[in-house]
């Protein structure tokens, strides 16, 4: 039975992968293939390793592999890519030796903490809860979200983690 869950968000997290500005152009130039900053996250040439070198970042796979040791702690990957890239982000995961548990993709209208809370709704003997991620407007999100836990009065210790 698991008590804690340790949440690991994707791009520029647990890998290093390219931003729109850089991503876009270098797309254009391997594919010829015109995308906009929105459509960059939802294409698969964003995560070609063929056409991008694509790091593992050690800092935090240095945590994944403590969390990864401790029997009791469910691995999770919360990313706001859409799930039409699930194999792509499994492989280039794999690539580096990451496997999680449960793996969380977009959903229409949903937050990433909405997401946890339907994760707290399967598992609910959690007593801690740790979150890695690298966007400021997302650790604001879980800020947000952790006093609404709780002001509910849930007896979780949440720690968030900016990368």
């Amino acid at each position: 039975m698991y008590k804690k869950i340790s949440i690991f968000d994707f791009d520029n997290t647990l890998l290093f992968s390219p931003l729109p500005e850089f991503g876009r152009m270098k797309i254009k130039e391997e594919k010829n293939k015109n995308i906009t900053d929105f459509e960059f996250w939802e294409d698969k040439d964003s995560l070609n390793d063929e056409i991008f070198d694509i790091k593992l970042n050690k800092n935090i796979f240095d945590d994944y592999i403590i969390e990864k040791n401790n029997k009791d702690t469910l691995l999770v990957l919360l990313t706001s890519r859409k799930d039409t890239l699930k194999k792509d982000i499994i492989y280039l995961l794999n690539k580096f030796n990451i496997k999680l548990d449960v793996y969380l993709f977009k959903k229409q209208g949903k937050q990433k903490s909405d997401r946890i809370n339907e994760l707290l709704n399967l598992y609910n003997n959690i007593e801690e809860i740790e979150i890695w991620d690298d966007r400021d407007i997302e650790i604001e999100r879980y800020n947000i979200w952790k006093k609404t836990l709780e002001s509910n009065n849930k007896k979780i210790k949440i720690k968030i983690n900016k990368v």
